[in-house]
């Protein structure tokens, strides 16, 4: 029971007994006055009516004096009366009270009256007074009191409720601002209450809320000095060489992207920049140009641009082909050497190969450079050279048919657990994979796929389609994987919506990260959405990058970046970034999942960092969906 509620229901109660009380007192009072009233006006009515009966008795008119008993009676002046004479005896006695009263009332009302005998020199008088007129003149009395009594308690409730909204409503703010904190959302009081008690509690929250808002942004901004220290670019912000290397490196060992494309961009002519501009030209050449570069890695599922040299980026595109680059890459670069040459560059080297799983990183690095030396053999101000670009055409115009043909195969679902370090599942995710009749796909080319026909919401709502009709065998908590696209859709939330409704306490959304990066307005409104009707949404492949993104509200957990979470297998010297992200998500009140892990040593230390649940082959291998069976696809 809430404050406000046991103060109202107290209030009514203390109300109600006291109305009861005052009732009763005027009640009782009021009948015991009536009551003396009556007994006197009784008894001189009776000496009235005697004197007036003297003639009639001199006269021994028996006739007469009947009648005129009679009339007293009828006329409610007594309820019984009796004239005893030494050979006669006349009575007259009210049959009914007139009065319709309620019957709780008449019980309630106590005029109990025994005969009176008032003895004259001729005759002896009995009468018993008549209470209906009383009765009748309690009842009006009655209910003007419950009336007045009435309209008390309700204007008494009504400035209990004003002043129960003042005291309490700065209580109730303190309430959700506690909860706030709990959810890590910053909520203050504008407004400080008169009463001296509650002011101070409102100045205490809101100092609360400050405090934890400036250790939030404490947080971030020492995650953010950390990150440019170790893994990215001062001046664009991108990925340095040694994550480049590192990431490159990871992707060719990830059973999860078969294939692959990197690039190296090259750029000449920037010490022209320099000497025609200043260092400040040439460092904001190089941001618009990190700019571009970001903005076509999003265009893929999982691009990545990095800044290796002073005038070299490279880019990495796992899982999709070189058919996929060489369809994006022309507008792209234009508007680079568009860039370039109006700050005053000279020439833009495009070059790149495919890669595909667990090739040797010196044969990858050998073919780029065989790329790169053909591209810088080239003339023309902006080239662009990928070794075996041959089968790009064929590829691009057999891909409608390919995906029409896997939208029309069954996929093949299976469960991957995400484990605490007792043992315990936090839920399981659901991993697809996609298959055109012919052979099975990872969804890393799958994405690339439907990404270049545009019916990335088609591929979402079918796989869901197929999730739903197998519900009976979902386990206690389902993870499901979305496009960015579908995130971005302005109607996806309410089909998603109308779809998983019922589902909402046995589902959850995972998000990506390239969502935020995309469009982060779109990407909240998404949230807030679905979030608002009881959806629990999951932020996936989390980098230090988006960690500043947290402050948004409506996300339940994240998933870490799976080639941050390697490092510390490779480069001990990360910890302190990991720990520093897992510590940035907990104080917002999300959970932490690291997945594809695949070494038991790496687990035991990601849950010693902090992490709260760790997903891959190191803790669960994929079970098949419908029967549990263990699966390595």
């Amino acid at each position: 029971m809430t404050l406000f509620k046991l103060l109202f229901w107290g209030f009514l109660a203390l109300m109600v007994v006291q109305s009861s009380v005052q009732l009763t007192l005027s009640f009782n009072g009021s009948q015991h006055l009536l009551k003396a009233q009556l007994q006197q006006q009784a008894q001189q009515r009776a000496a009235l009516l005697y004197q007036a009966l003297q003639p009639a008795l001199q006269a021994r008119d028996y006739q007469a004096i009947q009648a005129e008993l009679q009339r007293q009676v009828e006329q409610q002046r007594f309820h019984h009366l009796g004239l005893r004479l030494p050979q006669h005896r006349l009575e007259a006695t009210a049959s009914e009270p007139r009065q319709s009263l309620p019957r709780w009332f008449q019980l309630m009302v106590a005029f109990d009256f025994s005969k009176t005998e008032q003895s004259f020199p001729q005759a002896t008088l009995v009468w018993q007074p008549s209470t209906d007129a009383a009765a009748a003149f309690l009842w009006r009395q009655t209910l003007q009191w419950l009336l007045a009594q009435f309209l008390l308690v309700v204007a008494g409730m009504l400035l209990w409720l004003l002043l129960l909204k003042g005291v309490l409503r700065p209580l109730q703010l303190a309430e959700r601002q506690a909860k706030g904190l709990h959810r890590h959302r910053y909520l203050r009081q504008r407004h400080v209450p008169y009463i001296r008690e509650v002011a101070s509690l409102v100045r205490a929250m809101n100092q609360m809320v400050d405090n934890s808002e400036a250790q939030f942004k404490q947080q971030l901004a020492r995650l953010e000095r950390l990150r440019k220290r170790t893994l990215h670019d001062e001046v664009t912000g991108l990925g340095n060489h040694r994550l480049y290397l590192q990431q490159l490196e990871q992707a060719l060992n990830d059973r999860e992207y078969q294939t692959g494309v990197v690039l190296r961009l090259h750029l000449t002519g920037l010490d022209q920049v320099v000497l025609r501009a200043g260092v400040g030209a040439e460092q904001g050449l190089l941001q618009k140009i990190a700019e571009q570069l970001q903005q076509w890695a999003l265009q893929l599922p999982y691009g990545k641009a990095y800044r290796v040299a002073t005038a070299e980026f490279a880019l990495l595109f796992a899982g999709v082909t070189s058919a996929d680059v060489a369809a994006l890459e022309q507008p792209v670069r234009q508007r680079l050497s568009v860039l370039l040459r109006q700050a005053g560059g000279q020439r833009l080297l495009l070059a790149g190969c495919d890669y595909r799983h667990q090739q040797p990183l010196q044969q990858l690095q050998q073919r780029l450079e065989q790329a790169f030396s053909e591209a810088l053999a080239c003339t023309g101000v902006s080239v662009f050279q990928l070794l075996s670009p041959a089968s790009t055409a064929a590829e691009l115009a057999s891909q409608p048919q390919q995906l029409q043909r896997i939208l029309a195969t069954p996929p093949k679902l299976l469960l991957q657990a995400a484990q605490r370090s007792d043992g315990s599942v936090l839920h399981h995710e659901l991993l697809a994979r996609f298959s055109d009749g012919q052979r099975w796909f990872n969804p890393a080319p799958v994405l690339a796929l439907v990404m270049r026909q545009q019916c990335q919401q088609q591929l979402d709502l079918w796989v869901l389609e197929q999730v739903l009709a197998r519900q009976s065998q979902w386990p206690s908590r389902l993870s499901c994987n979305l496009t960015a696209e579908s995130v971005l859709d302005p109607l996806m939330a309410g089909r998603l919506q109308r779809l998983l409704a019922p589902h909402w306490r046995r589902l959850q959304l995972e998000i990506p990260e390239r969502a935020l990066q995309l469009d982060l307005d779109g990407c909240q409104r998404f949230i807030d959405k679905l979030s608002s009707h009881g959806a629990q949404l999951w932020l996936d492949n989390v980098t230090p990058v988006s960690m500043a993104l947290l402050n948004r509200h409506g996300l339940a957990g994240i998933k870490l970046d799976p080639s941050y979470t390697k490092m510390l297998i490779q480069a001990h010297d990360h910890d302190d970034l990991l720990e520093l992200m897992v510590a940035t998500a907990h104080s917002r009140g999300m959970q932490v999942i690291a997945q594809q892990v695949e070494q038991p040593q790496l687990a035991q230390r990601l849950w010693q960092l902090g992490v709260d649940g760790v997903q891959g082959f190191a803790v669960a291998t994929p079970e098949a969906f419908a029967d549990g069976e263990s699966s390595q696809s």
